[in-house]
């Protein structure tokens, strides 16, 4: 939601909720289009609530932070509004109380290491393949016996092979350049 409410000014807030609307419609089917269309209003409708706290002292803050809290829920509903606030909130209300527990900050899912490595791994793949497609790029670029359809058509093989379908845009964009003319 704070994607598309970066994109105020641009875009009205109507033109917004229908864009989400249109997004979540095309990615989820026609209820949700209309249930994100909901969503983002009283996301909107919440967001203004509580524009207008601000607060200096720690009275003041505990007194916002609650009024704010009972904004989101009174515009967004109880499970929405627990769903993009609940965290925050807690950890805020941890924080004034002095206690700035750990129990109450998001917790890294269980298997957070084991997909942080497994993407680190992908992009070393992926950087590895590159490297290894420019070395066979540069060969391709330096053989006289090649025209350039004969390169092109070897460059178009090179990329079939050694990349999946779905990163041969990118691998290409990547390597084109360095092939010349």
């Amino acid at each position: 939601m704070d994607w598309y409410g970066n994109q105020l000014g641009p875009m009205s807030a109507d033109e917004l909720a229908q864009v989400l609307s249109a997004e979540a419609a095309e990615a989820c089917g026609q209820k949700a289009g209309q249930d994100a269309s909901q969503v983002w209003r009283a996301y909107q409708d919440a967001m203004v609530a509580v524009a207008g706290i601000v607060s200096v002292d720690r009275a003041a803050l505990e007194q916002s932070a609650r009024a704010a809290a009972a904004a989101r829920r009174r515009c967004m509903g109880p499970s929405w509004a627990e769903a993009f606030f609940g965290d925050n909130e807690r950890l805020l209300a941890a924080q004034l109380a002095g206690r700035g527990s750990p129990e109450v900050a998001p917790q890294p899912l269980p298997d957070a290491a084991a997909r942080s490595a497994a993407v680190d791994a992908s992009w070393a793949s992926w950087r590895q393949r590159i490297e290894d497609a420019q070395q066979a790029v540069n060969q391709l670029r330096n053989d006289p016996s090649l025209d350039s359809e004969a390169r092109a058509g070897k460059f178009h093989e090179l990329i079939e092979q050694r990349f999946a379908e779905t990163e041969r845009l990118r691998a290409e964009g990547l390597l084109r350049p360095t092939l010349g003319g």
